[in-house]
């Protein structure tokens, strides 16, 4: 998958979890970037 689809993809997904959560998206970014710097499974 080319890199700008799986961007696309995360992007809708950021979108569509805010809305659910009726947050604002950037607030959903932030957990998101937070949530992967504390996933130490990552090599």
């Amino acid at each position: 998958m080319a890199a700008r689809s799986k961007a696309r993809k995360r992007a809708l997904q950021i979108l569509f979890e805010a809305d659910q959560r009726g947050a604002a998206p950037t607030e959903v970014l932030a957990d998101w970037v937070r949530l992967a710097q504390d996933d130490h499974r990552q090599p």
